[in-house]
């Protein structure tokens, strides 16, 4: 295993993190990547199910419906187990491994999308197989914007403001008042303040250090179509727009 996969898998877990309050789909080549990432996403703490041929079909179907009712946010599956996938508010597709051709993008990517909503579909991909990703997407004829890495800022600027939200919905519900006015009258607003956000960030994994690297192809590849400037990228992203459905 190289350590440039790593970073791959380690950014795929900042990208869950960042995008917490979506629905997501991580897509693996094989069952045994399928396995070992799943394994690694509930060691972050990450409720997460797994989606591949070494299930029973009863497996596959509870862990499925425990993604369309909303128990569980994240699933990682192969491409065989993700025929028949129909979930309307899955948010994001994050492609950890490169697909075998554009048809298999295509069908990984219409997995979001779906009943007229919008959906995301990122790609990831390393130097060693930018070929490959290039070839890809210009079969496909889909043409994704490169994005940079997320920083440990953005990803920490994104929780607080989510945080900031739940505790503004959390306020209006009803609460015993005799607890409250306990540690109302034991502790200052500053510590209570101070305790609520270390319980919030304890319950947080780690943001993973991510390697910059420069994914600008070696040669000139098709200047108008691609965004061929240097930069330091290693994820691509594309939204999906819906056709609209004929009458």
């Amino acid at each position: 295993m190289s350590s440039f996969y790593l970073n791959i898998e380690n950014y795929t877990f900042n990208l869950i993190r960042y995008y917490s309050n979506k629905t997501i789909i991580v897509f693996c080549s094989t069952r045994n990547e399928v396995t070992r990432f799943h394994s690694r996403l509930h060691n972050r703490g990450v409720n997460a199910v797994a989606l591949s041929g070494a299930l029973k079909q009863e497996e596959r179907f509870k862990a499925l419906q425990s993604i369309k009712n909303g128990s569980c946010r994240v699933c990682v599956a192969t491409d065989v187990a993700s025929r028949g996938i129909d979930i309307i508010d899955l948010d994001i597709v994050i492609h950890a491994n490169l697909p075998r051709n554009s048809e298999t993008l295509i069908h990984r990517s219409g997995r979001t999308g779906r009943a007229g909503k919008h959906g995301l579909s990122i790609i990831l991909f390393s130097p060693n197989s930018i070929k490959t990703y290039y070839r890809i997407i210009e079969h496909a004829k889909i043409f994704p914007k490169l994005r940079k890495n997320l920083s440990k800022t953005i990803i920490e600027d994104n929780e607080n403001a989510q945080f900031l939200n739940k505790i503004s919905s959390i306020s209006k519900s009803e609460i015993d008042d005799k607890l409250i006015n306990e540690l109302i009258e034991n502790y200052s607003l500053l510590d209570l303040a101070k305790s609520l956000v270390s319980l919030y960030k304890s319950n947080l994994a780690p943001i993973e250090d991510i390697e910059n690297l420069d994914l600008s192809p070696k040669k000139e590849i098709k200047k108008d179509k691609f965004n061929s400037s240097k930069s330091n990228n290693n994820k691509t992203n594309f939204k999906r727009k819906k056709r609209r459905k004929r009458k």
